[in-house]
């Protein structure tokens, strides 16, 4: 497999990839132009533009069953910027960058800070010893991870399509928590 998406890569040759994403019972067929392979959280990732989406898109290799060459070469686009793509990763998925705000409490201020999370990190210390986190990222979802793992220590401020997700996902972890008898 990997072998095939390197050559592939080298080539500017045009594949047809079976890809299962996660949420999705059966495996779909893209047509893409491999522009890399990437390890990144703990991953290996193909980044690749996808004719379909007629947009750029990261792919989990271990995701891909098989990989088609065809005979058609392709160009990289021109304003395709691998690096620019990585810093509005968080970690694995770019896109647009957008600013992200995140409050973290007094507990886990110094941690936070004393940490490298994304290269755009910004830091605003508060009166009451919480830090507020800025970021310029691509990606809600992963963010809303790793936002989640914080419990009570962070709150998402902005975007509000981030803060609403995060409230979604956190009732439902009540509801599933809370609502059952413990077994």
């Amino acid at each position: 497999m990997i072998d095939a998406l390197t050559r592939a890569i080298r080539h500017r040759l045009t594949i047809r990839i079976s890809h299962k994403p996660l949420k999705v019972p059966e495996a779909r067929t893209r047509t893409v132009d491999p522009y890399r392979l990437w390890y990144a959280g703990g991953g290996l990732y193909l980044v690749a533009y996808d004719h379909a989406k007629r947009a750029i898109r990261t792919f989990a290799v271990e995701r891909i069953s098989s990989v088609a060459t065809t005979n058609q070469r392709f160009a990289v686009k021109e304003d395709f910027d691998f690096e620019a793509f990585q810093r509005t990763a968080f970690p694995v998925h770019g896109g647009e960058p957008q600013l992200v705000r995140i409050r973290f409490s007094r507990d886990q201020a110094a941690y936070v800070m004393e940490r490298h999370w994304h290269d755009s990190q910004k830091f605003s210390p508060q009166e009451d010893g919480g830090v507020i986190m800025e970021l310029q990222v691509g990606n809600l979802w992963e963010v809303k991870r790793w936002l989640i793992g914080w419990g009570a220590d962070a709150e998402a401020l902005q975007p509000a399509e981030l803060r609403a997700e995060t409230g979604k996902t956190i009732s439902a972890m009540s509801s599933v928590y809370n609502g059952r008898d413990n077994l």
